[in-house]
C-alpha cells in the first residue's frame, strides 16, 4: 500500500548480510518462509508476525571445538522430499542438510563436501544454486566455481561432476519433464544441457 512496506522486521532480528534466498513454505496458514544469508543464519518466518522469526539455524561446519561459519548462498526445500529437510549451499562449497522437526531446533544433519565431516568434491567457490530433481527427489544438483555436481542423500561425495567449464558457472535447473536432463548457465552467457 503505497511507497512504504505495510511490515518490516526488527533490525535486532534481522540478517546482518544479504540475504541470498528466500523460499515459501507450503502451510495452512500460507505465509511462512524461510530465508538464507551470508551472516552464516537460515531464518524461518511467519509474514503475518515479522517482529521476531519463528525459528533459526546458525550454519556452521560442525566443528566440537571452535565452529567456522559458514555463509548461506542457496536454499532448496520440495515438499515431496519431506517437509522438514532443507539444502543449503555455502560460500565456502559445502551443502548442509537441515532438518526442522515441530517444536525442536533445527538441526544440521549432513554436510556435503566437507572433508572434515568425512565428505569429499565440494565446490572451490560459492554454491550458487541447489536443486532437487523433481522425479527422483533424494538426488540433487548444485552449481559453483566451474562445474555443476550432482548428488544423492545417503552420500556426502558428488555421483557426478562435469568438466571444468572454461567460465564460471551462475546457475541450474533440472527439466520438469525429462528426469536426467539438466540446465547450467554460465557467466561468458552460454546455457548449457546435461542429460
Amino acid at each position: 500500500k503505497g511507497e512504504q512496506p505495510c511490515e518490516t522486521t526488527v533490525v535486532s532480528k534481522q540478517h546482518w548480510d544479504p540475504v541470498y534466498e528466500l523460499t515459501w513454505l507450503q502451510s495452512k496458514t500460507q505465509s511462512e518462509c524461510v530465508t538464507v544469508s551470508s551472516d552464516a543464519r537460515c531464518i524461518f518466518w511467519d509474514t503475518r508476525f515479522l517482529s521476531e522469526p519463528v525459528d533459526e539455524c546458525v550454519l556452521t561446519d560442525g566443528a566440537k571445538e571452535e565452529p567456522k561459519r559458514l555463509g548461506g548462498v542457496s536454499l532448496e526445500w520440495m515438499q515431496e522430499a519431506g517437509p522438514t529437510k532443507y539444502l543449503v549451499g555455502t560460500e565456502q562449497g559445502a551443502i548442509l542438510s537441515l532438518n526442522k522437526k515441530p517444536k525442536k531446533d533445527v538441526e544440521v544433519g549432513t554436510w556435503f563436501g566437507l572433508e572434515s565431516k568425512g565428505g569429499s568434491g565440494g565446490h572451490f567457490g560459492p554454491v550458487y544454486s541447489t536443486k532437487r530433481n523433481p522425479h527422483q527427489v533424494k538426488y540433487f544438483l548444485t552449481v559453483g566455481d566451474w562445474r555443476a555436481q550432482l548428488w544423492m542423500e545417503e552420500l556426502k561425495g558428488p555421483l557426478l561432476s562435469t568438466v571444468y567449464h572454461s567460465a564460471m558457472l551462475s546457475a541450474g535447473a533440472w527439466s520438469p519433464t525429462r528426469a536426467g536432463l539438466f540446465f547450467v548457465t554460465r557467466t561468458d552467457g552460454w546455457l548449457d544441457c546435461w542429460d
